[in-house]
This record gives C-alpha cells, structure tokens and sequence, in this order.
C-alpha cells in the first residue's frame, strides 16, 4: 500500500470506530493552490487522496459527508450557508512544505470553518498533516498545532502527523522509541492536568501510532478520544464575575493574605447568596478554583451593548474573556446565548405584577355592607309602598279607625315593623290585618338576614378592591415600572399591552430614592413588575405590618418566566461538566432547602414568626367593632334632638301667636 493508502485508511478506520453514527462528517481538504505555491506536492496527488478519501468515507455507516474547500474555488458539496446543524466530526487535511508553515495553513482553515453557522468546536477533530519536508520533528509540529487549536476552542482533537525521515532534536516519545520511520504518529493532549498547566500546552502525548505495514494497524488500539475533561479539574482557576443582589448573591469582602513569602494581593471573595452557594457547590465537586472579579462599575449589572458599540457588565465581561463564566440571577435569553454559553437552567421564577394590598373598608361603613345600594333601595322604596297600600286599603275600610287614616301614624307603624319593635296601634278590619301580618313576616326575614350580616361584617368588614390584572393596573393611571434592563422580555411579546407597558414604564433600580418598592407598600400609588422569589424573600422581613401581614400584592397571574442560568465564554469545555454537576445537585434537591431555610430564618430575624390566629378562633369584641353602629346611632340622636327643639320651638310659637289674638 501506499503512503495515501495507509493515510486514507487510517482516516477511515478512526471515522469508523470513533465517530457517531449518523453524524454529518466534514472533510476540509487543500486551499487554492495558486496560493500555496510553495507546496511540493503534485496537486494530482492531494486530488487523489482527496477522492479516494471521500469514496471510502461513503462506505463507513456513518452520517453523510460535506467536503468545504476555499470559498473562491469552484466546489461541489460545500457547505450550505443556510445549514444550522451544528456537525459532530471533522478531518482536516494540511499540506505543507516545512514546518514553519503549519499555523498559517491551518489557521487559515479554522479561520474559514468558524464563519460557518454550523460550526461547532466540541466536535471531534482529525488534522493529518503532510509536509514535503524530510527533516521536522513530530513532537513540536504537533505541540504547535495543537495550541493553534486551542485558541479556537478545540480540545477534543487529534494529530496525526507521519514520521520523518530524520527526527530533530527532541525529547522522544517514551515507549515508542523502537517504532521505525514510515509510520503515523497520533498525538493530542490533555488540559486541567495541573493547577499551573489548566488551559496551556506544555506536553502532548504519543496517544497511537498506525503501522504503515502490510493493510496497515494500530499498534495499541487505544482510545483516541478520550474524556479530555474530568471531574477533577485538579484546582485550576476559574474567574467568575457576578454582584451583590438580595438573597442571590451577598456582599463582597476583600481577604488580604499574611503570608509574607508570596506575592500574592489581596482577592475579592463572596460569602454568602442562594446561587452564589450553588455555584461554590459546583466548583468545589469539580476541584476548581473560583475567582471573582470586582461588579461591574456605574450599576451596570447584567450589560447591555451600548450606542457605541461596548459590551458593558457582565454581558462585557464575559464575552470579552474576562471572566469565564457570569452568574446572580442572569435570565436565560435566544440573544444572549448566540453570544455565550448557557449551562442548563437550576431555577425557575416566575414574574409577576405587584401592587398594594387591598385595605380594609372602615368598621362605620359597616352596616351599609350589609346590603347592596341596590337592597338598600328597594327596602325604602317597600316601606313607602305598605304606607300607600296601607292608607288605601283604610279609605276601602269606613269602620277602621282614625288611627290608619292619618299618614303620619301609619308610617309610623310600619317603621315600628321594620325595627321589630310593637306597633302602638291595632288594626281594627280584616283586610289591614291581613296585610299587616304579611309585612310582619316580610320584616321578619329582613332582620334575620340583617342582624346575621352585621354581625359578621361587625367583626370582619372585609377588603377593598384590589387590582388583580395588569388590564386593571393600565386602566387605573397607576404609575408603574420595572429594572429596564428587562425591557428585553417584555419585548418579546408583540401584543398591544406590551407596546403601551414599554412607553409608559418607569424605571425602577437600586438608584430610586425611596425604591418602588416603598412607593406601592407605604404609598398605594405604584404597581412593579418583580420576581416571585424576590418579593417572597422581601416580605419575610420588610413591606409587612404589625400582624406581620404583607402590605404587597399578586395582581393576576404569571406575566412571564424566567430561567436562571450561568452564563459561560462561548465554546467553553467545562460546559458539560457545569451540567452534568448542576444535574446532581438539582436531582438532590439541597437547592431548595438552601432557599427554604433562608426565608426562615428571615422571618426568625424579623420576628413575624409567632403564632397565627386560625380563622375558626373566637375574637374579642370591643368598642372599635361596633362604630358601624354608632355611625347610625349618633346622627339619629343628633337628628332626634334637632326634631325635639323644632318641635318645642314651633308650639312655643304657636302659644305666642294664639296669646297675642
């Protein structure tokens, strides 16, 4: 066979044992040739491996093959700008004449792949390289490959260089020194091995060599794509950026080490916060060192892109590689993971509108509860119509007495009824009787349902209406507002209530002096969009009051949910280590004990634990209970009084007048 042969069937035989099944494989093959002038090799022949390649990558029961070549040539089979599939495997083929020129031609390559919207640097790489030259050493070739692809975020990849004709100086590949030239030599290497060597390449491994003998074999027939990050990540460090918020995240301190034999400055550090805690969890499972960088200046919090084009926050720092990952109540959003990864979600909060409770009605408004207007009105209006009927049925009646004739008289036996107490006046015929009897039983069951009523409205006289939709919040001239730097969810929803919600919003942060949040408990004149989580956590210990009841309401249902998530630097290898960590602790549910002893021991702070009185329970009644009746009972004296003294008047006047005819 050969040397081609044994390269393509090499290829083919890796392909075979250890790519996914089904999987898109991309083979990335020469650039242009007039631009490459310094390679040796026949293009005829960089042709032949090519084909040769492909047609023996059809016969694997793999997935199907994309062959990319330079943009500018004249391809068949290239990639589809179009296409969102990320590809899980890829061979690249470098062909060079010396070894200086390696990094050029494959950077260039990776340059040209990471453009593509399929690209996807946690795919299994293999590069076969081809120089022309006789003299290079693998070790060092391979060592600079490597690194050149670590910079674009491949770890998961092998180098399979041929064996020279003459080695150069280097230190040799333990035990495959015996190995004679005119073989393949696979190497690769392995990050997060030390504390001082986490992301940089120091040595690369002798993983497999392909004996270019007889149809050609490996010769251990190892793994060659092994798990190249574990979950001991040997304490290497791991710079995070976040800022104090609530519960979340606590304050920060600064530790100034004693050891006066470093030089080590003085860290930043932080102690306490539900996902703070979550994340050391994380990072201590996998021997990782966390760091932390200073919050981001001015209030940035979460970032945004700014009119001229920075990235500020942790958004900036971030993306910009300053810190690896970002966390403290960071939402899960399409936009932001285009630009960054997003570890799976570990908690769920639901958004809601928060207005002020509803306060209770006055006890003197008491007695007017017990009925509607509406009641209220028809009751007068049916006292009025028995004195008609009444005063009808006696001009039908010559023998009843002089009593019912009179108007007055005859409200005032009915008005008698209606308080239950006796009338003074006997109805002398039948029909007056008969309708009398039926008034009294009419009253009758108005008092019962009254006295039950007021009672009950004595004791408890209820709420006043509260909104409870964010229709109700619009319509009532509330103003209202919310962090702005969640303007991009509201966003999301393209209904009219949202268009009028972003014009009319205002802005409410850590700056606002007093914070909304005062405005809608102590004022009643502002409603805020806030976390559930939030707010719960609030309402243990601040917005409660004396009953340690919260002065802070739900107004309707879930507005929209948020996911939280950490947010890492865009192709990040520790990815599926957060997950699969984040995975075991969820299943173990010390997440949510960690959230629920919080807000206990915030309400044993703020002293609102004690015991509540049960709605069965008996309750005192005293004088504040019963202003409903005085509400009645003292205009009625008042009235009473003025009526006695008219009345005096009057028939003072009278004697005076008579006395004087």
């Amino acid at each position: 066979m050969t040397d081609i042969q044994h390269l393509v069937t090499c290829l083919k035989t890796i392909s075979n044992k250890h790519f996914t099944p089904g999987s898109t494989t991309v083979l990335f093959s020469s650039s242009r040739m007039e631009d490459n002038s310094s390679v040796t090799l026949a293009p005829s022949t960089i042709n032949d491996l090519e084909s040769h390649l492909i047609l023996e990558l059809n016969d694997v029961p793999l997935g199907p093959s994309v062959v990319f070549r330079h943009p500018k040539e004249n391809t068949v089979g290239s990639f589809d700008q179009e296409v969102q599939e990320l590809y899980r495997n890829y061979i690249i083929l470098v062909y060079v004449e010396k070894e200086s020129e390696v990094i050029e031609e494959l950077g260039e390559k990776l340059y040209l792949l990471s453009n593509e919207a399929s690209w996807n640097p946690r795919a299994r790489f293999v590069v076969s390289v081809t120089m022309t030259s006789k003299v290079y050493n693998c070790q060092t070739t391979a060592k600079i490959l490597l690194d050149e692809l670590r910079s674009f975020k491949i770890f998961n990849v092998i180098v399979i260089i041929k064996s020279p004709q003459t080695q150069t100086s280097g230190r040799e590949a333990g035990t495959f020194r015996n190995i004679q030239d005119k073989n393949l030599e696979i190497y690769t290497w392995f990050p997060y091995q030390h504390q001082d060597r986490c992301s940089t390449i120091h040595d690369v491994i002798l993983l497999d060599i392909w004996l270019m003998e007889g149809n050609g074999r490996f010769k251990n027939n190892v793994n060659l794509f092994p798990d190249k990050v574990t979950y001991n990540l040997n304490k290497c460090p791991i710079t995070a950026a976040t800022f104090p918020i609530d519960f979340v995240v606590g304050p920060y301190t600064y530790i100034q080490t004693n050891d006066s034999t470093t030089s080590q400055s003085p860290y930043l550090t932080y102690d306490s916060g539900i996902e703070l805690r979550f994340i050391k969890l994380v990072a201590e499972r996998l021997n990782l060192t966390l760091r932390f960088l200073l919050p981001p200046p001015n209030n940035e919090k979460w970032g945004n892109l700014t009119e001229e084009g920075k990235l500020t926050g942790l958004l900036g720092q971030v993306v910009l590689g300053k810190a690896d990952i970002g966390f403290g109540a960071w939402p899960l959003h399409l936009q932001l993971i285009t630009i960054m990864d997003a570890t799976k979600t570990y908690y769920r909060d639901d958004w809601l509108w928060w207005v002020p409770c509803a306060k209770k009605v006055p006890r003197w408004k008491s007695i007017s509860m017990v009925f509607l207007p509406e009641t209220w009105i028809i009751l007068f209006l049916s006292i009025i119509s028995a004195v008609l009927v009444i005063l009808g049925l006696v001009t039908c009646e010559p023998t009843e007495g002089r009593t019912y004739r009179n108007c007055v008289n005859c409200a005032s036996s009915v008005w008698a009824t209606v308080l239950g107490v006796s009338t003074p006046y006997m109805p002398r015929t039948t029909p007056i009787r008969i309708f009398l009897v039926s008034w009294i039983w009419y009253c009758l069951a108005i008092n019962v349902i009254f006295q039950t009523l007021l009672t009950t409205f004595l004791i408890e006289p209820g709420l006043q209406h509260q909104m409870n939709s964010i229709e109700e919040i619009l319509t009532s001239k509330v103003k209202y507002g919310y962090n702005e730097w969640f303007d991009i969810f509201v966003r999301d929803s393209a209904d009219e209530i949202s268009k009028t919600i972003l014009h009319d919003r205002m802005v409410c942060n850590e700056g606002n002096k007093p914070p909304c949040l005062d405005w809608t408990a102590y004022h009643s004149n502002f409603s805020i969009l806030c976390s559930k989580t939030l707010v719960s956590y609030l309402l243990t210990r601040e917005y409660v009051d004396r009953n340690g009841k919260p002065l802070i309401c739900q107004a309707g249902g879930l507005f929209f949910p948020l996911n939280y998530v950490t947010y890492m630097e865009k192709w990040n290898p520790l990815l599926n280590r957060f997950n699969d960590m984040i995975t075991r602790i969820l299943e173990s549910g010390i997440d949510g004990n960690w959230f629920e002893s919080g807000l206990h021991m915030q309400r044993v702070y703020a002293g609102v634990t004690g015991r509540k009185t049960a709605t069965a329970e008996y309750s005192h009644i005293s004088l504040e209970h019963a202003q409903g009746i005085f509400a009645v009972l003292v205009p009625g004296l008042l009235l009473s009084v003025v009526i006695f003294f008219i009345e005096l008047s009057y028939h003072k006047i009278l004697r005076i007048t008579r006395g004087k005819c």
